[in-house]
């Protein structure tokens, strides 16, 4: 079940699918999965779910133009992860992010890491990503993207800590001890918007994901 917290994160970020039409387009994978469904059935997505779709040329097209542009990508895509992952979803902000995520695994390779250089990458990941709701941590089985390259970098290194004034997610929104706690536990690793494989967002309240999670163990 989803907290209030959680609740007020997905409703001031994400907007109900309402279009029979495009919800007949999510069903046969032509098209996003919600990336939040409510306790009351209500299915959320990104104010720019079709935005992909309209520069495609459409959804019939969708899947081509996407593939050309960010290949291996598409199962990921639909599933709708990305949506819970990333501020705008794009070909181009999808790549970004893995690069971001590469580079900064490398630059933490170093002793010291080049700190401006980690700096700028952190600041622009953490410009990518969405802040996530508290439920995204359960249904993903641990820290998400935001916690292990952004959040916990910022812990190891106050160095990076960003300037007053930045805008971005980590500025404007509290993190929880909870969240606090996981990111420490953070370690290496590649990690996309999750640290287990996607419980695509399809009415799994938290309780069944964390069942699902414990039976796969």
């Amino acid at each position: 079940m989803l907290t209030p917290e959680d609740i007020a994160y997905i409703k001031d970020g994400f907007v109900p699918l309402q279009d029979d039409s495009v919800r007949a387009a999510v069903a046969v994978g032509q098209l996003p999965k919600p990336a939040y469904v409510l306790d009351d059935g209500t299915e959320m997505v990104a104010p720019d779910h079709l935005a992909l779709a309209d520069r495609a040329g459409g959804v019939g097209a969708l899947r081509d133009w996407f593939e050309a542009r960010a290949p291996g990508e598409w199962e990921a895509y639909i599933s709708g992860e990305y949506a819970v992952c990333l501020r705008s979803v794009s070909p181009e902000t999808i790549l970004r992010k893995d690069e971001l995520i590469a580079r900064i695994e490398s630059l933490l390779a170093g002793d010291p890491p080049p700190f401006e250089t980690l700096r700028a990458a952190v600041d622009e990941l953490d410009a990518l990503l969405r802040p996530f709701a508290p439920y995204d941590r359960i249904r993903f089985g641990g820290p998400v993207s935001r916690d292990r390259y952004v959040t916990a970098v910022r812990e190891r290194f106050p160095e990076l800590a960003p300037a007053t004034g930045h805008t971005g997610a980590n500025a404007s929104t509290p993190v929880s001890s909870a969240d606090t706690a996981q990111s420490r536990a953070a370690a290496s690793g590649s990690i996309a918007c999750a640290s287990t494989p996607f419980l695509a967002a399809s009415g799994l309240s938290a309780s069944v994901g964390s069942a699902m999670l414990q039976s796969s163990q």
